[in-house]
Parts: C-alpha cells; sequence; structure tokens
C-alpha cells in the first residue's frame, strides 16, 4: 500500500484538515478521496506528488 495525503481547502482557499490515506495506487486512492469532496475543494498527494485537485461535487480541476 502507498500512503497518500488528502488536504480540504476552506473557502479562502487555505487547508482546513488533512487525511492520510493507504491505497495501492493513484487510481484508488482518487476513487476514495472524493468522500472528501463533496462540500470542499481538495487535493490528493503521494509524497511531493500531486495526483490531483478535485473541486466541490468530485470534478477534476486545475
Amino acid at each position: 500500500m502507498t500512503h497518500y495525503r488528502i488536504y480540504e481547502f476552506n473557502s479562502q482557499n487555505h487547508i482546513q484538515k488533512r487525511h492520510d490515506l493507504a491505497a495501492p495506487d493513484d487510481v484508488t486512492a482518487l476513487e476514495q478521496a472524493r468522500v472528501f469532496s463533496s462540500k470542499t475543494t481538495i487535493e490528493i498527494w503521494q509524497s511531493a506528488r500531486l495526483i490531483a485537485r478535485v473541486g466541490n461535487g468530485g470534478e477534476a480541476v486545475p
């Protein structure tokens, strides 16, 4: 399993929470992390590598 960190952002785009997640790959980590994106924007990181930034509702954002 690989260790990932999920960061939740507030309306001012500042980190408000961090969650740790273990998943076998990036796709699974993204699927599991979407739970946190229902009300806020999140970023999924594996070490220093950004996997994705996901907006409210689960859509990837640039």
